[in-house]
């Protein structure tokens, strides 16, 4: 029996161990957290985290003292602002102000043109032809002096100028103006049926040409006047007793005889004869002193 104990023995306490281990690693896991839990339990050190905590709330209370004279400045910051918005809303009117100023003192000279007297209608016509003759004039009497040293280029270009200005001079002449209008009505007044509207569009052109120069405008009047009656004759006598008092066969002499001579000077350049060509310039001129000489 003692043996059989004894064996119930050796296979009951390893049976035992085995278990009492498995129980007592179950009690371990279940140890385990109970330590965990246990370990707070101890903590001292919350207690010294608490006086750290003093001592950082201590701290902050020396700078909330400085914080109040910082807020000081910074409520006086924003004072100036209000002045500055003020400011700029007074300077924006003031540049509208100085724009229609300068606009009223603009129309003030321009009464002061009108103060210099003009002269008279007949006046102002003549001096305006004689300043166009005289200046002719003076382009050929430019041409003769600086003939020789001048290549033959531009003597030929001076030379078609000039006669051009003549051409000019030949149409813009009142007297000459008055003068084609009689011939013309001359003409018309000998066809079987006269167009009395061909006779009143040569009137109408030679006074848009006379308006201008305010000479001879009472003549053309007269000329309609005596068309309307059917007087043809006394229309053309009107014009031609005008251009006659204004010199108009003396001028259209003059006339011709500076244009013959610039011709004849062209024609004596292509020669290669020079001499000849400013001889026919200097012609010109003194035809240019008969036509100024002619005017009224």
């Amino acid at each position: 029996m003692r043996k059989v104990r004894g064996l119930i023995c050796l296979w009951v306490l390893p049976l035992l161990f085995v278990v009492g281990c498995e129980r007592v690693k179950r009690g371990e896991v279940a140890v385990q957290p109970a330590e965990v839990v246990k370990v707070p339990k101890p903590r001292v050190k919350p207690k010294k985290a608490e006086q750290p905590q003093a001592e950082v709330a201590q701290q902050p209370t020396v700078p909330e003292a400085a914080a109040p004279e910082t807020a000081a400045p910074e409520t006086a910051a924003p004072q100036p602002t209000a002045p500055e918005a003020t400011q700029l809303a007074t300077t924006q009117p003031t540049p509208t102000q100085p724009t229609p100023q300068p606009t009223t003192p603009q129309p003030a000279p321009k009464p002061e043109v009108t103060q210099p007297p003009a002269p008279t209608a007949a006046e102002v016509a003549a001096v305006n032809f004689a300043d166009e003759a005289r200046s002719v004039r003076a382009s050929a009497d430019t041409l003769h002096s600086q003939f020789d040293r001048l290549p033959v280029g531009e003597i030929r270009s001076r030379l078609l100028l000039l006669n051009q200005a003549v051409s000019e001079l030949e149409v813009r002449s009142p007297a000459l103006v008055l003068w084609r209008t009689a011939l013309r009505l001359e003409v018309t007044s000998k066809a079987p049926y006269p167009d009395v509207a061909s006779a009143r569009a040569w009137i109408a052109r030679a006074r848009a040409i006379l308006t201008e120069q305010k000479v001879g405008l009472t003549a053309l009047a007269n000329a309609e006047a005596a068309l309307k009656t059917g007087d043809w004759k006394g229309a053309a006598a009107a014009l031609r007793d005008a251009a006659n008092r204004l010199k108009a066969s003396e001028q259209a002499e003059a006339l011709t005889q500076a244009r013959v001579c610039l011709l004849n000077a062209m024609e004596a350049l292509e020669r290669q004869k020079s001499s000849v060509a400013k001889a026919e310039v200097g012609e010109a001129v003194k035809a240019l002193d008969r036509l100024i000489a002619s005017l009224p």
